[in-house]
């Protein structure tokens, strides 16, 4: 189930969740790393006592050692070395006292080393001073060394005992260590592995839901833009569910302003074109003289109206055909027919205008028969040749051509003026656009060029403009030949 969270939110997460388990993870190993130090600590204590054990022995053994050799050769300078080794184990039992303290160890064994070394080491030092009182009494002397080596078996006891002990305790403190050095790399590789995987789960689960709900604005995006169906509004309630709303609530208004602004045009249409019908149809029967011979700046006046009256009246027939379009009413009456034929039609109708406008109007047109509507075929030539005489210079030529290849009829307009940008050829097909030429040179309603597009796309063909050769702009029609499409009515 999606967690319902803004995106800054689940970004925290994405971060956060890591972090608290990468924090409790650090905390168990800093555990684990003290618990290890505490146990190499105490080994390390452990094998100090051992060596500080070992030392005050080798020296009390090497007090014994330069007691009998004064005995045996009266040397002072065998007591002054004697003397200066009390410092020596001195420091050591020091030493040893403090280590033991610090390690916990066992105060009886403490007490009981402490009491054997102070009272060997008050032997040795009564030993000395017997062997210079009496150094020709032999037999003391002898009996005085022979009763330290005694006390100095007795603490090498005492010492082997608490060895022992420390040993054993040592055993268990190197099994406690490896242990403690298992669970902290145990721990960091366990760590790594569930961090990783966490971070990877969180990152993929988030980003797919993320991709997921992007593609779906995309969609509807496009879906707008083509007066398609949208998807089904996005749940919860982060920056993409809103971001959706927005563009479901805009689709809302748009279909609304849509259908309400065809219902205009459409009104407005047919109010205009049936009474303009009546006051066309006044005008050409003055023109035609049945009411009376009429002055030339009358008749002159005359024709400019019906001129206006024609173009107000193919302005309202645009509308109503882009209104049918869209609601996929726009029908053709398809039949077979002489495209030649049909271009010659449109030629001798656009002829006079194209005069008008002080230029020249050429064909070149091939034999060839198809299957379409010969009016909306028509209709289609006459708006791309009154486009071409818009924009075409002074004394220049449009030409109009047809031709066939192996599976299409081609119809070109070609024109010599400024012809269209190349980044504009596609968008001068959509309703109501307009290029930057076409409105300094004449603004209009920007549907005549879709309407075109519409017409021949009914015919399972296509529209498109070109670069003319030397210049202007070339539109041509592509259309099937006969075996390309079916003979029925085309919707």
């Amino acid at each position: 189930m999606p967690l319902n969270l803004k995106i800054s939110e689940k970004g925290l997460l994405l971060i956060f969740v890591p972090v608290v388990f990468e924090s409790i993870f650090v905390c168990v190993l800093l555990f684990l790393l003290n618990q290890a130090d505490r146990i190499a600590l105490a080994e390390s204590n452990k094998r100090t006592i051992s060596a500080e054990m070992h030392k005050i022995s080798s020296i009390f053994y090497e007090q014994f050692g330069l007691m009998m050799a004064y005995n045996a050769s009266s040397d002072k300078e065998l007591l002054r070395k004697s003397e200066a080794l009390d410092y020596d184990i001195e420091n050591c039992l020091s030493l040893l006292r403090d280590v033991a303290l610090s390690e916990n160890f066992s105060k009886v064994n403490l007490d009981e080393l402490s009491r054997s070394t102070e009272a060997l080491l008050k032997q040795v030092r009564l030993c000395r001073r017997r062997a210079e009182a009496h150094e020709t009494d032999s037999f003391k002397s002898l009996r005085s060394l022979y009763d330290l080596k005694k006390s100095l078996s007795d603490l090498l006891d005492i010492f082997g005992g608490i060895s022992n002990e420390l040993g054993k305790n040592n055993s268990k403190s190197s099994q406690d260590l490896i242990r403690a050095r298992g669970l902290v790399y145990a721990c960091v590789i366990l760590a790594l592995i569930i961090n990783i995987t966490l971070a990877v789960y969180l990152a993929f689960y988030f980003s797919r839901n993320f991709s997921k709900r992007v593609q779906i604005i995309i969609s509807d995006t496009k879906s707008i833009a083509g007066g398609e169906p949208l998807s089904e509004p996005l749940s919860g309630n982060d920056e993409l569910a809103e971001i959706d709303r927005f563009i479901h609530l805009t689709a809302r208004k748009l279909r609304a302003v849509e259908a309400e602004r065809s219902e205009i045009l459409s009104m407005v249409s047919h109010d205009i074109r049936s009474p303009l019908t009546a006051v066309k149809l006044l005008v050409a029967v003055a023109l035609e003289g049945i009411y009376g011979q009429l002055d030339k700046r009358v008749y002159k006046a005359l024709s400019q109206v019906d001129q206006m009256i024609a173009s107000v009246v193919r302005l309202a027939d645009d509308l109503l055909d882009v209104q049918a379009a869209g609601e996929g009413a726009l029908r053709m009456r398809m039949e077979t027919v002489d495209y030649a034929e049909v271009c010659m039609r449109s030629y001798k109708v656009m002829l006079p205008l194209v005069e008008n406008a002080g230029l020249k109007l050429e064909r070149n047109l091939e034999e060839c028969f198809g299957y379409a509507d010969s009016e909306r075929i028509g209709q289609v030539l006459n708006n791309l040749i009154s486009n071409a005489v818009k924009f075409s210079p002074a004394n220049s030529t449009i030409c109009m051509s047809l031709s066939t290849d192996a599976d299409n009829v081609l119809i070109s307009i070609r024109d010599s003026g400024s012809g269209v940008p190349e980044s504009e050829r596609e968008a001068i097909f959509d309703k109501h656009y307009q290029t930057e030429t076409g409105l300094k040179k004449k603004r209009s309603a920007g549907l005549g060029l879709h309407i075109c597009r519409t017409i021949v796309e009914l015919h399972k063909g296509k529209i498109f403009v070109k670069e003319a050769a030397g210049g202007g702009a070339e539109f041509v029609i592509q259309l099937p030949t006969p075996a390309d499409i079916d003979n029925e009515t085309i919707v």
